[in-house]
């Protein structure tokens, strides 16, 4: 399990990718990934596209895996 705090953006991914590595190569025989990312408050493309990347390397390196990202929407009302 791991969790992400603060924006996950271009200048985060390359250190949050090797972080994910780190884990599997640490572990061989881990083959579930919990990602806590509630406390996310931003996600440009560059991280949605690592968080695909990731996905897909997990699925190759484990051939069983499952990656959960819990995020919380807020929606905001308009006052006119």
């Amino acid at each position: 399990m791991i969790r992400i705090d603060g924006s996950l953006f271009f200048g985060a991914v390359s250190y949050t990718s090797t972080t994910l590595h780190r884990m599997k190569e640490k572990d061989p025989t881990l083959t579930h990934l919990l990602i806590v990312a509630k406390p996310i408050n931003f996600i440009d493309v560059a991280g949605a596209e690592m968080l695909v990347q990731e996905a897909k390397y997990w699925l190759e390196s484990a051939r069983q895996w499952l990656v959960f990202v819990w995020t919380h929407f807020q929606t905001f009302q308009s006052y006119e």
